[in-house]
């Protein structure tokens, strides 16, 4: 079963564990647990259903709120291949999956989806 995020109606896809380090990673953010994106990131990875899409949109509304994201995704990205995470296939993933998610954040939720971006994970 997959996971993914979501923004502007495109999917982001991977396995559930890759997209599970990425809600602790992301949540764990530098603005503190009490942060609302950190609080709502946590409720997600505490959902016991598995296979969903975590709504990015709320949080990339604006100018502001995307670049604040993206710093986030980018930090987090940089600590989990660090910690060495991923495999090989994670590491692919992450380059195109999680990079194109980075992109999508960027354009802007208004802007015109893409093709979903599909990949693997751990």
């Amino acid at each position: 079963m997959s996971s993914g995020f979501t923004v502007g109606g495109e999917e982001f896809v991977g396995t559930n564990g890759a997209v599970e380090a990425y809600i602790e990673a992301l949540a764990a953010d530098r603005y503190g647990a009490d942060d609302p994106l950190a609080v709502y990131l946590a409720g997600e990875r505490e959902s016991p259903a598995r296979g969903w899409a975590v709504s990015l949109d709320p949080w990339a509304a604006d100018a502001t709120g995307r670049g604040r994201l993206l710093g986030l995704l980018d930090g987090a990205t940089d600590r989990l291949l660090r910690e060495g995470v991923f495999s090989d296939y994670g590491r692919a993933w992450v380059a195109s999956v999680v990079s194109a998610l980075g992109a999508r954040i960027a354009a802007g939720a208004s802007a015109e989806p893409g093709p979903t971006a599909d990949g693997g994970g751990m």
